[in-house]
């Protein structure tokens, strides 16, 4: 694995699988790490997790104020923010999309879609000064046509998947890269049959730092590989 040595990571979702894999594997890299979270009294733990070196902070996501403190206090600490890694959202299954609230729907558009826009609008300024990249992280859920119980979330990630897209373009010629990781295999952190260890994978999405891909679409499946692929 490259060093990251005097590099400044920040990675989202570090409370689920793929976020944590990237943020163990950035750390054994020697990247400085900043790791913001959603709720306050998940910051202690994680502080023990990673070490005192890492900025961990309580941030709303869809918060443009706190996502801009996060990123001029990361610069404050750290010299700069090389790289942005943003796996958001999580796995949902609670039934029909008619049978849910318009709250839910709104939740999930905030998790999966203002949430990555919001954080590489606050954050683009420090990657434009160090030249680094913002990776998003999506899944392969979303290309499918159904999902039991599940409607709501394909919608959502579908939608994801289409900011990804739309911004991988429009900032080709930013001074920092943008490129996606579509993930269409089972993370997980322990290793077991049928599932890719998520530092495994972790270590395979932090190569995409030294990468010259700039606006690309990246597959990631049970084969464990990094492919660059055609647009969908």
């Amino acid at each position: 694995m490259q060093s990251l040595q005097n590099q400044t990571v920040l990675v989202t979702g570090v409370t689920g699988e793929v976020g944590w894999g990237l943020a163990h594997a950035a750390r054994d890299a020697g990247a400085r790490l900043v790791l913001p979270v959603r709720r306050e009294e998940q910051v202690a733990a994680l502080e023990a997790e990673f070490g005192e070196g890492a900025l961990v902070r309580a941030v709303g996501f869809t918060d443009e104020a706190t996502l801009q403190g996060l990123r001029d206090e990361a610069v404050a600490r750290f010299g700069r923010l090389n790289h942005v890694f943003a796996p958001l959202g999580a796995w949902w299954a609670k039934g029909a999309s008619l049978e849910q609230s318009p709250d839910e729907f709104r939740a999930l558009q905030d998790v999966y879609v203002e949430a990555p826009w919001q954080l590489l609008r606050a954050m683009a300024p420090a990657l434009r000064d160090s030249t680094g990249s913002f990776t998003f992280i999506t899944g392969a859920g979303g290309e499918a046509p159904f999902i039991p119980r599940s409607g709501l979330l394909v919608a959502a990630v579908a939608a994801q998947i289409a900011l990804a897209r739309t911004l991988r373009h429009e900032l080709v010629r930013e001074p920092f890269r943008v490129n996606e990781v579509r993930i269409s295999a089972r993370l997980e952190r322990q290793p077991r049959p049928g599932v890719v260890p998520s530092r495994e994978a972790g270590e395979t999405f932090l190569s995409l730092v030294t990468s010259d891909a700039r606006g690309t679409l990246f597959r990631y499946g049970p084969d464990r590989a990094l492919v660059a692929s055609a647009e969908r």
